[in-house]
């Protein structure tokens, strides 16, 4: 009698298991890791703290280093000084602004500004002439 050979396989519950373990095993390992690096590293810091906190001075006090206090001019007196502020700005920007060029500057733009409206006026004003003439010829 001939006896069938099974190919030598493991149940369903069985890999199932073990990759439960392995999978736990894996997870467990990293944890413990990262647990451990977690506390180094609080320690680390703890120390690093402490060493900070005992060589740095403390800090001087209030009455080492006064508050300075501001002094401030009455609502009239800033304004009076803003105003002659704006006012000596002003008289500067007179004083030194080349007017010959600002004239001539603003004679040349009104004169194109002109030139251009007479260009718009007649060739808008043409046809209007030239229909008028028409009517003169009709009547």
């Amino acid at each position: 009698m001939e006896t069938k050979s099974r190919p030598n396989t493991m149940s369903f519950a069985t890999k199932f298991i073990t990759g439960g373990l392995v999978a736990g095993g894996v997870t467990f390992f990293y944890s413990n890791q990262i647990q451990s690096t977690t506390t180094r590293l609080t320690n680390d810091l703890k120390s690093l703290s402490q060493q900070l906190t005992t060589l740095s001075t403390p800090p001087p006090s209030a009455s080492e280093y006064p508050l300075p206090v501001p002094e401030r001019l009455p609502f009239s007196e800033e304004v009076k000084a803003r105003w002659n502020e704006k006012f000596i700005y002003g008289v500067t920007a007179l004083r030194e602004t080349n007017w010959p060029q600002v004239a001539s500057e603003t004679f040349k733009s009104a004169k194109d500004g002109a030139a251009g409206l007479w260009t718009k006026v007649a060739g808008e004003a043409e046809p209007v002439v030239d229909a008028v003439k028409e009517e003169k010829k009709l009547v």
